[in-house]
């Protein structure tokens, strides 16, 4: 029973060594010129994202318009990806209404489908983990993936739906 705690150990040490740190501006400490965080982008609209300052750390904060069914926040560049590798998002958040946490698979950097795990959000920050593979959409040509956040309300029409986004990592880890 040791011998087989111990590999196990072992097996899940080695890939967290082996899983490379991808930097996306997840402290969303580099800020444009129109004070957004800097490779991030509002894609649908539907909400505000604004930077909040918390001494020396920047947050991102979302709210859903009235009557908005959803907002997208979405890292802007694609990350190359090969069909085995491991994908994880972490992301340290608080709101009110739904988190949908993941990636949205890309062909040629261009947007193609989501794959997400959905959570509901609490007043005190979390961690939200997705954790996925490229897999069989490789043989569509998908190569890639852009990092997303997706925020819902509760009930549709909700109104005081908002998102803060106080950190995301992206780790990537090679297939074996």
């Amino acid at each position: 029973m040791k011998k087989t705690g111990l590999i196990t150990a072992a097996l899940l040490a080695s890939l967290a060594l082996s899983a490379e740190e991808v930097d996306v501006n997840g402290d969303f400490q580099k800020i444009t010129r129109w004070n957004t965080a800097d490779g991030w982008f509002n894609t649908d609209s539907k909400g505000r994202a604004e930077i909040v300052k918390d001494g020396e750390r920047n947050s991102v904060r979302i709210s859903l318009k009235e009557n908005a069914e959803y907002d997208t926040y979405r890292r802007l560049a694609s990350v190359p990806v090969n069909a085995d590798d491991l994908v994880t998002v972490r992301m340290i958040a608080s709101g009110k209404g739904f988190l949908s946490c993941g990636v949205a698979w890309t062909k040629k950097g261009v947007y193609t489908e989501n794959n997400q795990k959905r959570y509901r959000l609490t007043s005190e920050p979390e961690e939200y983990v997705f954790t996925g593979k490229l897999g069989e959409r490789s043989k569509k040509g998908m190569d890639g993936f852009i990092v997303t956040a997706v925020l819902t309300p509760e009930k549709p029409g909700e109104g005081g739906c908002f998102l803060k986004i106080d950190s995301v990592k992206l780790d990537v880890s090679p297939a074996k």
